[in-house]
């Protein structure tokens, strides 16, 4: 065979027979494929995005997401050297349309090619799974927060929320976007938190544990089938302890201050003498109320083993007996609480 015979009468490259070769006939067939419309699903509530069958979360507005889209949708032929995308302009048609204006650019049979190119986005909405599963009250599990043998106090209530948020906020940072709070509701029992997954519900659980101590038990109800498996809903009724970090407790006659609750014992802080100490639940009196409570008083003057100190609201002045164990300075802030009609100082 002659060798002018053995040669792409397109690029020159060697080609059996002579014949056009492989890399031309794929470049012949296409050398890029722009489309000339796609469409974007949003979810009109939360503005997730929806990737094939499944919803993400973005901080793009939707004209920087369509545009991410359009690169990742655009093909160049596998045989095309150095590939270009340029996207110069977005015409706004509409509140739900755009065009995109552009070229594409590329090396082929070492040949730079360049063509324009317009591409028509269409914002289509759809409630996503988590906004839909939302707004038809759809929940797994009820979280019933309750105090033993008391009230919740201000305190608790706000702190057992911001745990409960701050939990679902990390499983939603790390793609688990069906575990969200349907409601928190308050009422003089205590606190009820419905939440969408059970995963979200056992998290919380776990983070209440460690960081307020109590005890819990759950209560599992069957509601249906999914995909053949039985669907449970779930109450976990959550106890908190009698004691709370920070009450202020009489104990063996004396006032001290809890430090770290448990379920039968728990340390605490002489207030008469300043030790540290354990005591059992059983032992403890009464409970007098928490640091949280307590008032900001200021230190004006010390006379021997009397001190003297002015409330920072009402201006007025009061007298105490100086704990043996507490060092005080002039102008010094101190907490005070008021209790079974005398005032502690607790800090």
């Amino acid at each position: 065979m002659d060798i002018k015979d053995a040669i792409c009468p397109k690029c020159g490259q060697l080609s059996n027979d002579g014949k056009i070769c492989a890399n031309c006939n794929s470049v012949h067939e296409y050398w890029v494929i722009v489309p000339e419309r796609f469409f974007i699903t949003v979810c009109p509530t939360c503005g997730a995005y929806k990737i094939g069958s499944h919803w993400e979360d973005y901080t793009h507005n939707p004209v920087e997401f369509s545009r991410e889209q359009l690169i990742h949708q655009i093909q160049f032929n596998k045989n095309v050297n150095l590939p270009e995308i340029i996207l110069s302009n977005f015409i706004e048609e509409s509140s739900n349309r755009g065009t995109f204006i552009g070229s594409v650019k590329g090396t082929v049979n070492k040949k730079e090619k360049e063509e324009p190119f317009r591409s028509t986005v269409t914002f289509k909405k759809e409630q996503c799974d988590r906004c839909n599963r939302i707004s038809g009250s759809y929940y797994e599990a009820i979280i019933q927060v309750r105090g033993t043998d008391r009230q919740l106090s201000p305190f608790e209530s706000e702190l057992v929320k911001n745990i409960a948020y701050e939990t679902e906020k990390e499983l939603h940072e790390a793609g688990n976007r069906l575990a969200f709070i349907a409601s928190i509701d308050i009422d003089k029992e205590g606190m009820d938190i419905i939440v969408g997954s059970q995963n979200l519900a056992q998290q919380i659980i776990q983070s209440l544990k460690n960081r307020l101590g109590g005890r819990y038990t759950t209560h599992p109800k069957l509601v249906g089938e999914r995909a053949g498996i039985p669907v449970y809903r779930i109450t976990y009724s959550f106890r908190l302890p009698l004691l709370r970090r920070g009450d202020i407790i009489k104990i063996k006659k004396k006032f001290a201050e809890v430090l770290s609750p448990g379920s039968n014992e728990f340390r605490y802080t002489d207030l008469n003498d300043g030790s540290i100490r354990v005591g059992k639940s059983d032992d403890v009196e009464s409970v007098v109320g928490n640091v949280n409570n307590a008032y900001v008083y200021i230190v004006v003057y010390e006379d021997g083993d009397i001190l003297g100190l002015m409330d920072n609201e009402k201006g007025i002045t009061k007298e105490f007996k100086i704990p043996r164990w507490r060092h005080f300075n002039i102008g010094e802030q101190v907490l005070v609480l008021d209790a079974e009609n005398e005032s502690i100082i607790v800090g």
